[in-house]
């Protein structure tokens, strides 16, 4: 992978149309700027594996960054982790280096993003289970990292709080849920995620709104309630506006109101609880999203190939050049450009998904072309490319790449 790109939407898509534009990187000698980054690894906080995790502390004038992070119970004495400038996978940082815990400080080499997109990680030796330790990180002016771990007052951490769970309660309503309070399959509370140091536990439940006609339910458009299938243990009574932050529920209250629904429109509901068992409920607009595919600047007859994070973190369709050792699952076959220079992606290439209206949605991917069907070797290979863009609408959105010139689109169509 020869180069990486960044390509970057500016706010909502005007007229329909966003553009994304970068720049290669070079080799000049430099302090890498690594503010806007984090570190991801095999942590049990801030969490597993996330690229979202900033850094604890940064000092801009000295190039330097503090990490905080915590082992898992059933923690390795070695684990595994990189340092990405971007709080993203596939960006420049620093990784295939070792560091031992409360040990002498690690020289890491910088890579770029295309570099770092196919390293191995880099490694904490001998560290303990349940323990709290600080990364430090220094940026050098050759581009080199200096690293070091130790151990955060040398002791193990508290025990997380206990979350509460909601499992085998059910998200019912009249209108919001849109199931006149049937404890059905699709209205169970099931599959939370859970921030083990605050012990939060965060339910979803995505649904259309169809206006209530239950007349036992006029004062508001719609009413939801939690509850278990024989309405033993309850949460409800208040009031829910649309669009606005968490309310707390009261626990065997009765049914709460939602206000600001758009008939016919999707909505996400967010059900937190606390390790105090109280319940938060949030409702918010989202939209259902379609992305369809082209490249574009080829020649007649020429075919195409797409494969990144659209369709799975792992780069699912492998590739139709052999030697690259990926292969294409059954179902997907190269697109193949017609006398405009246009290829066109089947729809087996297609890939749907929700968002909240104004969310921006960030997927890395690489395009290549071939003359024919032979597929011996790419004619065309664009480097690994990030585009980003804002869901305005509800809708489908065409994304096009011309692989030569790395240029990418999204148009919303």
């Amino acid at each position: 992978m020869k180069k990486i790109l960044s390509f970057l939407a500016a706010g909502a898509l005007a007229l329909g149309l966003i553009g994304c534009s970068g720049d290669l990187h070079d080799n000049v000698p430099r302090v890498i700027d690594l503010s806007a980054g984090g570190v991801a690894g095999d942590f049990d906080s801030p969490a597993t594996w996330s690229e979202k995790d900033p850094w604890t502390t940064v000092d801009a004038s000295t190039a330097t960054y503090t990490f905080n992070f915590t082992t898992k119970a059933d923690s390795a004495k070695d684990i595994g982790f990189k340092i990405n400038s971007q709080l993203k996978w596939n960006v420049d940082g620093y990784t295939e280096f070792n560091v031992s815990a409360d040990g002498g400080p690690a020289t890491a080499s910088f890579k770029t993003g295309a570099e770092m997109g196919g390293a191995g990680n880099a490694n904490i030796l001998g560290v303990k289970p349940s323990t709290s330790y600080v990364m430090t990180v220094v940026c050098n002016p050759d581009t080199t990292a200096t690293v070091t771990v130790v151990s955060a007052g040398g002791g193990t951490v508290e025990a997380d709080p206990t979350p509460y769970y909601l499992d085998g309660m059910f998200f019912v309503g009249c209108g919001a849920i849109g199931n006149n309070f049937t404890m059905s399959a699709d209205a169970l509370l099931w599959k939370p995620t859970v921030t083990k140091k605050t012990g939060e536990v965060l339910y979803t439940k995505d649904f259309t709104y169809n206006k209530c006609t239950d007349t036992w339910h006029t004062e508001y458009p719609a009413v939801i309630k939690i509850a278990t299938s024989d309405w033993n243990s309850s949460y409800g009574d208040t009031t829910i506006a649309v669009g606005e932050d968490f309310v707390k529920l009261v626990a065997g209250g009765n049914n709460a109101g939602v206000t600001g629904l758009t008939e016919g429109k999707a909505y996400r509901a967010e059900v937190k609880t606390t390790p105090d068992k109280e319940v938060f409920v949030k409702i918010y607009e989202i939209a259902k999203v379609k992305l369809t595919f082209q490249a574009t600047g080829l020649e007649d007859g020429n075919e195409a190939w797409i494969n990144g994070t659209f369709w799975g973190s792992s780069w699912p369709n492998g590739w139709p050049i052999e030697s690259w050792d990926k292969p294409v699952p059954e179902g997907l076959t190269p697109a193949v450009a017609d006398s405009t220079g246009v290829a066109v992606f089947s729809e087996n290439f297609n890939v749907t998904t929700v968002a909240k209206i104004g969310e921006k949605l960030s997927y890395n991917f690489k395009a290549i072309s071939c003359e024919n069907e032979k597929w011996e070797a790419a004619k065309l290979e664009s480097g690994d490319l990030t585009c980003e863009f804002t869901v305005e609408s509800e809708g489908t959105y065409l994304v096009s790449v011309d692989i030569e010139t790395e240029k990418v689109t999204v148009t919303k169509q």
